[in-house]
């Protein structure tokens, strides 16, 4: 239930929304950006690949499939309906926490849809649906114990592979380059652990990116902190 905090905050975010739905945005680039802008901020570590992300699905109605509903930080669920608001498709966006979906009450187009289960057994449900895009973000990564981020971002990799057509875009979030690691790690000796079993950087995307070099063609289109991959 909601407390008094809780309405006062809702009703605030309703009427920013109603606000935000009044800005006009020409491009993808003018789109990502204002969302940033007004629900986020413009030096978030990634903007640049949102733009990269959103500009590849070429203005086209799209099919977006998100775990990890997202009602602060990146927002990315408001930005993924941004998206389809303009351009046509449908968002589907799953978390097993009830918060993400509250905190988004009445200010999503009818295009979008939020569901509250795990993320893996919602993957599963939906495995015929082929998306154009999957934004994996359901499992915060620890740094002093990244095994189980990592593991679970497999098993969501594993739910979706037979859905991929050619050209299927995977973003990948909280999964850092070697040169964005070694600049935001604390060399935990979790990360330690994890770098000497697998051979690779921790993170949510680690043990999909090896699962893809045994069992797909891909192209790794832009890799920061996040990244993003074509499925070829």
């Amino acid at each position: 239930m909601r407390g008094p905090r809780g309405y006062a905050q809702l009703i605030r975010n309703l009427h920013k929304n109603h606000e935000y739905q009044k800005i006009n945005s020409a491009n993808v680039n003018d789109l990502v950006r204002n969302h940033f802008k007004y629900w986020s901020e413009l030096n978030h570590i990634n903007i640049e690949i949102f733009i990269k992300t959103l500009t590849l699905l070429s203005n086209k109605p799209s099919v977006i499939i998100e775990t990890g509903t997202s009602a602060w930080g990146t927002d990315s669920t408001r930005l993924w309906d941004s998206y389809v608001r303009k351009y046509g498709g449908s968002v589907l966006s799953c978390d097993i926490r009830p918060e993400a979906k509250k905190q988004l009450t009445g200010q999503l187009s009818k295009k979008t849809k939020c569901y509250l289960d795990d993320s893996v057994n919602f993957l599963y449900k939906y495995k015929n649906l082929k998306a154009d895009l999957y934004f994996l973000d359901s499992f915060d990564v620890d740094e002093n114990n990244p095994f189980p981020s990592a593991e679970h971002g497999l098993k969501e990799f594993m739910a979706i592979e037979e859905n991929f057509k050619g050209g299927s875009l995977v973003l990948i979030d909280d999964t850092p380059s070697k040169l964005r690691f070694e600049t935001i790690s604390n060399s935990s000796v979790g990360s330690k652990k994890f770098i000497e079993e697998y051979g690779m950087i921790p993170g949510k995307g680690a043990l999909i990116l090896k699962y893809l070099d045994k069992h797909f063609q891909y192209q790794i289109l832009c890799h920061d902190y996040a990244i993003l991959i074509r499925i070829l």
